[in-house]
């Protein structure tokens, strides 16, 4: 948590079921609204599926000049021989993109190191997506990261990130991370998340 930040249960939205859960930052703050799961964890072989189903609201309207940020959706996280490392899926507007939506952005932060890209794929605002993110450290040998929004994968954010060593994971964070200050209203909703040593996809 952080200044201006809540998490809550309403049922202002629900993907099923009557409630979700809601997290909120408020704009121009960097904040943090997440809930997080370890009871998982330590995971097979350090590899594991996270599935949330979000939904982001209201539309994001970005000044002329955006600040350059990141936003965290989930985010997992644990440490290797260099410390604490960071692994997500969030979204992302640079100083150079056109005034717009925000587009996914699949990156992990290393001591030292922090690693993208931006995705061509934009965010959707008002309506519910499947949002998966697979990471897995290969029983410690090799760090693997692929993203999908509604069953369909960003390739561009395959990333094997060469010459790092994979942390051991504990824990996830689902929810609202503010890597910079974002220059307007967040609010997501989160629902039927799931975390498994399989995919779990969008169906069920």
């Amino acid at each position: 948590m952080g200044p201006g930040a809540s998490i809550t249960v309403d049922s202002m939205h629900a993907h099923s079921g009557k409630y979700a859960v809601h997290a909120q930052v408020t704009p121009g703050q960097q904040s943090t609204a997440e809930i997080t799961e370890a009871v998982t964890f330590p995971a097979m072989n350090d590899a594991f599926y996270t599935r949330i189903w979000a939904y982001i609201s209201p539309d994001v309207m970005w000044p002329n000049n955006p600040p350059d940020f990141h936003t965290g959706f989930i985010i997992a996280s644990g440490n290797n021989d260099r410390g604490r490392v960071l692994a997500a899926v969030g979204a992302n507007l640079s100083p150079t993109s056109a005034a717009g939506p925000m587009h996914y952005l699949g990156y992990s932060i290393y001591p030292g190191d922090e690693y993208g890209p931006r995705s061509p794929t934009a965010v959707v605002n008002g309506a519910w997506t499947c949002i998966e993110l697979f990471e897995s450290g290969q029983g410690g040998t090799t760090a693997i990261r692929q993203i999908w929004a509604d069953g369909v994968e960003l390739p561009e954010q395959k990333d094997m990130f060469s010459g790092q060593k994979p942390p051991a994971f504990n824990l996830v964070s689902i929810g609202i991370w503010e890597y910079h200050p974002t220059p307007s209203l967040s609010d997501m909703w989160i629902d039927d998340v799931r975390i498994s040593s399989q995919r779990v996809g969008c169906v069920n």
